[in-house]
C-alpha cells in the first residue's frame, strides 16, 4: 500500500486529541476544555479506523494478490509489534502495585487474553484501564483475517458460472 501522508495527520490529530482528554481528566486543562469530556472518545474512534483501514488494507491486498492470507505471517507480525511493550507494562503494574495510576488492577490473565474490555470492573479495578481499546484491536486482529479469507472461500454467482461452463 502506497504511504498516504494524511493518514499520518489525521494519527496526530487523534493522538492530540486523547492526550489533551487524558490531560483533563487528571485536571491539568482546566474549565476552558470541559468540552472534551463529551467528546474525548472521537480520538479513540479516530484510531480504530485507522487501524482498521491499514491492517484491513493489507489482508485483503494479500487475498487479492495470492488468494490467500498468510495468518502465520499476520499474526506473527501483530504479535512482535504489540505484545512486548504490553507484556512489560502489564509485568510492571502487577508486580509494582505503587506504578499504577489508582489502587485497583483486574486479575492479570483478564489482559493477557485481552478479555478484560469484556470482564472489567471499572469501579474497583480501574488500573490500566484504558487497555480496554487493546483489546478491542485484538480482537479485530484475530476475527477480521479469517473473515476475510472465509468470505473470500464463498462460492460467487460469476466463480459459479465460469466453473460450471463445458
Amino acid at each position: 500500500m502506497n504511504h498516504l501522508p494524511g493518514l499520518d495527520l489525521l494519527r496526530a490529530i487523534a493522538i492530540v486529541w486523547v492526550m489533551l482528554f487524558h490531560s483533563f481528566l487528571v485536571g491539568g486543562l482546566g474549565a476552558d476544555f470541559t468540552w472534551l469530556s463529551r467528546f474525548g472518545w472521537a480520538g479513540v474512534d479516530i484510531f480504530f479506523v485507522l487501524s482498521g483501514f491499514l491492517i484491513g488494507s493489507q489482508v485483503l491486498q494479500q487475498l487479492q494478490r495470492n488468494g490467500s492470507v498468510s495468518l502465520s505471517g499476520f499474526y506473527a507480525r501483530r504479535a512482535w509489534r504489540i505484545l512486548p511493550a504490553f507484556a512489560v507494562v502489564l509485568a510492571l503494574y502487577v508486580a509494582f502495585p505503587a506504578l499504577r495510576e489508582v489502587p485497583g488492577l483486574q486479575p492479570w490473565w483478564q489482559f493477557a487474553t485481552f478479555t478484560m474490555n469484556l470482564l472489567i470492573d471499572y469501579e474497583r479495578n480501574a488500573a490500566f484501564s484504558h487497555a480496554w481499546s487493546l483489546c478491542v484491536e485484538e480482537h479485530f486482529y484475530l476475527v477480521f483475517p479469517l473473515l476475510a479469507w472465509a468470505l473470500s472461500r464463498r462460492c460467487s454467482v460469476p466463480r459459479l458460472l465460469l466453473s460450471a461452463r463445458p
